[in-house]
């Protein structure tokens, strides 16, 4: 009888899950979103390409200094600590990509609201209202 309540309850289950729908499952990006997304890109693009520049410079020193202590142990050529700089440093270069990508995408042609101020003369006197109003952006290049 448990077997039975709990086959069925799993049955349920992924019945309910397999009927599930995700609705506006992509958010709706912003300008300032893409603003956002593209600074933080840039930011980690910094890092990527300061700490691929590190990594290498400090793996050839330590490679040139041992070398140079008679012990030749390894490679005479840092593969490992040069070859994870060079990743470090392309994906630096493909997160700067991206940070351009997205910064372009904030600055293309965009339409929203903006409340605009415009100053309305009423029967108490002249007073200040908020009017909603389209604006439209184009960016030639």
């Amino acid at each position: 009888m448990k077997k039975i309540v709990i086959g069925m309850a799993l049955l349920f289950l992924v019945r309910e899950g397999a009927w599930a729908q995700q609705v506006n499952s992509l958010p709706q990006l912003t300008r300032e979103a893409y603003l956002r997304k593209s600074e933080n890109q840039k930011q980690g693009s910094v890092l990527l390409v300061v700490l691929g520049c590190t990594i290498g410079l400090v793996g050839g020193l330590v490679s040139v200094v041992s070398s140079a202590g008679g012990g030749t142990s390894g490679p005479p050529f840092p593969i490992v600590p040069v070859a994870l700089g060079a990743g470090c440093i392309a994906g630096g270069v493909a997160l700067s990509k991206a940070s351009a990508r997205n910064k372009q995408k904030a600055l293309d042609a965009s339409a929203h609201f903006n409340f605009l101020s415009i100053p309305t003369f009423r029967y108490t006197g002249p007073s200040k209202s908020f009017l909603p109003a389209i604006s439209l952006q184009f960016t030639l290049n």
